[in-house]
């Protein structure tokens, strides 16, 4: 069921491309120099992130999230370790469950006031987390969406949350 293509994605799933699963990321120059890509500005053609899209580039440190998109898949981002720098842009409705599973760098997060639903293990993992911005607009968090954030000290859970899932702060030992 991980990573299937999501063909409503204007963006392919990851399971479509030849870069499926990479852990680095190349391209060539205007010399023919093959060169690692480390930030990734997605153009504002797109409106969706699809699932597994960047699952397991490590080597990436910044994504670039033009206001065009609407919603990030399941694990669209899980696995990139490096990963430090990321907005989500206000047009974000939707982040699919385990979106940011394991991105070990990531320190501090802003969910947009246009998100109402927090999923199962969204953050998950992000050991580097240490603050998490939720807004009034948000009525559930999934289960484990902040498990193993370890370095986890400031969540502030407004009173628009009616929902919270099971081992939703799971060994958030900060």
């Amino acid at each position: 069921d991980w990573c299937n293509i999501d063909l409503n994605s204007s963006w392919s799933s990851a399971m479509s491309t030849p870069m499926n699963h990479a852990s680095e990321f190349y391209m060539l120059d205007s010399n023919n120099n093959w060169y690692e890509v480390i930030e990734i500005e997605i153009p504002n053609t797109i409106t969706k992130i699809g699932n597994c899209q960047f699952s397991g580039f490590d080597n990436i440190i910044k994504v670039i999230i033009p206001n065009s998109v609407t919603s990030i898949g399941k694990q669209a981002f899980e696995d990139c370790i490096n990963l430090t720098n990321i907005n989500i842009p206000s047009s974000v409705t939707s982040i699919g469950s385990k979106a940011f599973d394991y991105c070990e760098s990531i320190i501090n997060i802003e969910i947009p006031s246009s998100v109402t639903n927090i999923g199962s293990s969204t953050f998950a993992n992000c050991t580097s987390l240490v603050s998490v911005e939720i807004p009034s607009s948000v009525t559930n968090i999934g289960s484990s969406t902040f498990a193993n954030c370890t370095s986890l000290v400031s969540i502030e859970i407004p009173s628009s949350v009616t929902s919270i899932g099971e081992e939703a702060f799971y060994n958030c030992t900060s």
